[in-house]
């Protein structure tokens, strides 16, 4: 989730006027340093930069959802394939018939 966080949040595009480095913006997000990744920043570009660092966050987490929600449907076709019940054929007993 913090590599599409750190992705997201750090395109080329940066994150806002005067952000510096847009990785160093990113990895202070992920970090969870929202004070620090912000600091010396105007009103606009601090909205802005909050927006990127939501819109990134939310992204993670869906991704990271969809892969469990997937992982999840993956383990009970599983399940269900190796627990559900199988005919078995008793042996024919020769004897009984004859």
């Amino acid at each position: 989730m913090s590599n599409v966080a750190r992705e997201r949040s750090g395109k080329a595009s940066g994150c806002g006027e005067g952000c510096g480095h847009p990785l160093e913006f990113a990895d202070a997000i992920v970090a969870g340093d929202l004070s620090d990744a912000l600091a010396g920043r105007g009103n606009v570009s601090r909205n802005l930069a909050i927006k990127k660092a939501h819109h990134a966050f939310a992204d993670g987490f869906s991704i990271t959802l969809l892969v469990a929600a997937a992982f999840a449907l993956f383990s009970s076709i599983l399940v269900y394939a190796l627990m559900r019940p199988r005919k078995v054929n008793a042996p024919h007993d020769a004897s009984a018939s004859g």
